[in-house]
């Protein structure tokens, strides 16, 4: 059978011998060899070869999916600060990016603030809570949150999902209240999130060239999927000197859904001295 490209399918109302022409993913029988063309798929990710009996229909994607978004610094610039709030806790690395390069995905650049208070959003969504900032958030329905400090409400930290944004000021994540209130940060890192028909399995990587405030501090990297660490895309480096950088990059191997998103984070196991970024790159390429 001579296998023909999702565009010449496409433009054509007649399918090849042997072939299907159908909407959503098939899951009739089909004999080995046979082709489905979905009509209502996403381009390039809208073809269909059947490869074992009874009916086991493997995709082909005709057209790639990639993300990437780099930092760039001139070697005679100065690099940015990145705060660090509280120790040995995780905080989004929020850059802006100097440019991106996207086919199936969208960038987004980063933001942080100051969380003045928490309060009981139960009422309205059972087991949520609502987070006042001291300034305008900037965050967006969607968004992915690594929320810091609370030393008496510990696990109001963590990495979490904007629910909702009633205010500029305010925010919801699913989080049971606990029946008092406190004060901690957040940042929403630079991130890629997968379009419409981008699912599938990626090669996911990050490097960053960074430097120190503080001598003989140790930090540790790591990209998330959602509100998930990526175990398998994290590094650790220890920084010797002040204001000396150094390099850290790291790739791995990720299943991604329609939707998901990507984002770094960082955590100082030292103490709580500040970070600042030179060059950073963040990328995902379907495989």
């Amino acid at each position: 059978m001579v296998v023909v490209s999702a565009a010449a399918l496409a433009q054509s109302p007649a399918m090849p011998v042997g072939y299907i022409l159908g909407t959503g993913v098939p899951v009739t029988n089909c004999t080995v060899g046979q082709g489905f063309f979905r009509i209502d798929g996403a381009a390039g990710a809208n073809l269909y070869l059947c490869t074992a009996l009874p009916n086991t229909w493997s995709q082909v994607n005709t057209v790639s999916k990639y993300a990437e978004m780099y930092f760039y610094t001139a070697a005679v610039g100065a690099p940015t600060a990145q705060v660090i709030n509280i120790t040995a806790q995780y905080h989004g690395v929020y850059l802006t990016a100097s440019g991106t390069t996207l086919s199936g995905w969208t960038a987004k650049a980063g933001t942080s603030g100051t969380i003045d208070s928490v309060a009981d959003n139960g009422g309205v969504v059972a087991g949520t809570i609502l987070i006042t900032t001291a300034a305008n958030h900037n965050l967006a329905v969607g968004d992915y949150v690594v929320q810091n400090g609370f030393t008496t409400r510990t696990t109001y930290r963590g990495k979490y999902r904007v629910l909702t944004t009633p205010l500029a000021t305010t925010y919801t994540v699913t989080r049971a209240f606990e029946v008092a209130t406190d004060t901690g940060w957040f940042q929403r890192a630079w991130s890629m999130t997968a379009g419409t028909g981008s699912a599938g399995v990626y090669r996911v990587g990050f490097s960053m060239s960074a430097e120190a405030d503080t001598a003989t501090t140790d930090f540790r990297w790591e990209l998330n999927k959602n509100a998930t660490d990526l175990d398998n895309i994290a590094a650790q480096s220890l920084y010797g000197n002040a204001a000396r950088p150094l390099t850290t990059a790291v790739t791995g191997i990720v299943s991604i859904a329609d939707g998901d998103t990507l984002y770094m984070s960082i955590k100082n196991l030292t103490d709580a001295s500040d970070w600042k970024i030179w060059l950073s790159t963040m990328t995902a390429t379907r495989i």
